[in-house]
């Protein structure tokens, strides 16, 4: 009997045994899985940064150069794309349409943008951007004594007149605020204003006489002319023009001319050149402008002209304080078929400049017809290209030839 109730009594603990050990399974598997639940909210935290680096099991420390680098390694942000900077200058009205452009690397510049020269043809020729200031030409340092027509001269190292009056013409609209046609529209304002007295109309007419004169030599000084301009308006809205308004005028008038040059003129970068602009292009350090009368070269100190006539090379302008020009200088082999540039363009750091009489490859020393035995007219060159330093393309008299082994092509033929 007592056995028995020893047998009940293990059976009765075991039973309590059994029972805590299915309630602390049910808690631990009811912690288990409420845990996994808070965990999943956050599995995202888990996901390697950037796909790339996670399809390389994560060894991207070495590699880290793109916008992801700020989490594997932030010192591979000095290699990504987006530490590059984009800086914009706007390109004045009057400079616009732009028709050509190129950039040059300047001596002793950085990086930045402001170590480049930015060239530009457009409706008012050519024009450079230096990284703070754009310019039409080159800024000579006028002396009070100086005078238009000397610098022009010693410029261009010529004493013919008809050549000076049409340079000297160029410098005055580059270094004057305002068109003649601009003051003529002024005079016939203040003519209107003046009714029939004919000892005002003979004064003032004599006045802007001098003015517009003063205009070719670049003595006209515009603040004060702008300052007479405003007062005549003012001036005008009265419901007479008497004496003292006359007076106004006319002594205004007198003091809009100035005494000695500006301090500083510009001398147009294309002073020197003939005939109509064509093409630009930069090499190397060098600026390149094509004619309908010759191919020209900057070295960001002085231009030299070639020219197909006469195998010699025309240095338009001197040193850079004194902007002269020097003689003529014979260079021996350096010659262009044609003075007509059609275009210009560099691959692979070779120049070609493109004639109405063929090809021609500007390789540092001197020039070679591209291919003049090879198959390649010497027509009028329109374009070329190349895939490679041995395989391009070029279009020849409206035709296109295909370059390969050495030998040009005629692609229509060969199609």
């Amino acid at each position: 009997m007592n056995a028995l109730r020893i047998h009940s009594n293990e059976v009765r603990k075991n039973l309590h045994r059994l029972a805590l050990a299915l309630i602390v399974g049910i808690v631990a598997f009811a912690a288990a899985d409420a845990y996994a639940v808070s965990k999943a909210g956050a599995l995202f935290l888990r996901v390697p940064v950037g796909s790339r680096a996670a399809g390389m099991g994560q060894a991207y420390v070495a590699v880290a150069d793109d916008a992801t680098a700020t989490h594997w390694n932030p010192a591979g942000l000095g290699a990504a794309p987006m530490s590059a900077i984009w800086s914009e200058v706007t390109i004045p009205h009057r400079y616009r349409p732009v028709e050509k452009f190129a950039v040059v690397k300047r001596g002793g510049g950085g990086d930045g943008f402001d170590g480049y020269e930015v060239w530009l043809l457009g409706a008012e020729g050519l024009v450079m951007y230096n990284g703070s200031k754009w310019r039409s030409g080159k800024v000579y340092e006028a002396s009070p004594d100086e005078d238009i027509e000397t610098i022009v001269k010693r410029y261009l190292q010529s004493s013919d007149d008809d050549e000076v009056a049409e340079a000297m013409a160029r410098v005055a609209l580059v270094n004057n605020a305002r068109t003649l046609e601009y003051i003529d529209a002024f005079e016939q304002k203040t003519l209107s204003a003046l009714g029939e007295n004919e000892e005002w109309i003979a004064d003032i007419s004599n006045r802007f006489l001098t003015l517009k004169k003063s205009y070719n030599i670049c003595m006209v000084y515009w603040p004060r002319f702008w300052e007479v301009e405003k007062r005549f308006k003012d001036d005008s809205r009265k419901s007479k023009f008497g004496e003292r308004e006359f007076d106004r005028l006319s002594v205004g008038l007198e003091r809009s001319v100035r005494r000695h040059l500006p301090e500083e003129i510009i001398l147009p970068f294309t002073l020197s050149f003939d005939g109509e602009l064509t093409a630009l292009e930069t090499s190397e350090k060098f600026v390149w402008v094509g004619t309908t009368e010759g191919l020209h070269r900057y070295d960001g100190n002085r231009w030299i002209s070639f020219h197909a006539a006469v195998e010699s090379a025309k240095e338009s302008a001197g040193d850079e304080s004194a902007g002269a020009a020097k003689p003529n200088t014979p260079v021996v082999g350096m010659t262009i078929p044609s003075n007509n540039i059609r275009f210009l363009t560099v691959d692979n750091k070779r120049l070609f400049i493109g004639t109405d009489k063929g090809l021609v490859e500007h390789f540092g020393i001197g020039w070679e017809i591209v291919c003049a035995n090879a198959g390649l007219p010497q027509g009028k060159a329109s374009g070329v290209t190349f895939e490679t330093v041995d395989r391009g393309w070029a279009v020849v008299d409206d035709d296109v030839y295909h370059l390969s082994g050495g030998v040009w092509r005629n692609y229509t033929e060969l199609t």
